[in-house]
């Protein structure tokens, strides 16, 4: 008996996006300095972190953390070794016509996000 042939889980258009080429970045660690702290590094200058040099690097794609992992050499190169998948943030923001509420925001972008102007305001008995 022939099983029957399997279907794909995504149809032939959609495939094609799985094989875009997106830049994978390992982040160690990062702080803030001011720039004139900056302008004043040179070759052999040390910056220290506060991250623990055992602590798991970050992946990256797209500015979004996507996994945590440990670094591993890999002949005469260095390698991560996945050690946990992070879950996503929301990143998703509803389309409503409207301006969103503040709490309406996820919370990164509360601070970043201003109402259009061109929002149609919403009367209703609360803003009387």
């Amino acid at each position: 008996m022939n099983a029957p042939p399997r279907q794909p889980l995504l149809k032939p258009y959609c495939q094609s996006v799985l094989r875009v080429e997106v830049p994978v970045v390992v982040s160690l660690a990062e702080k803030k300095m001011r720039i004139d702290q900056i302008l004043k590094l040179v070759p052999g200058v040390m910056l220290q972190f506060n991250k623990p040099c055992t602590a798991p690097m970050t992946v990256e794609v797209g500015d979004q953390p996507i996994a945590h992992g440990d670094v591993v050499k890999v002949g005469d190169k260095f390698g991560i070794r996945i050690t946990e998948i992070l879950r996503p943030r929301e990143r998703f923001i509803a389309i409503t016509g409207r301006a969103p509420h503040p709490t309406e925001l996820p919370t990164s972008a509360k601070t970043s996000r201003q109402p259009s102007p061109a929002a149609p305001q919403s009367s209703s008995a609360e803003d009387q």
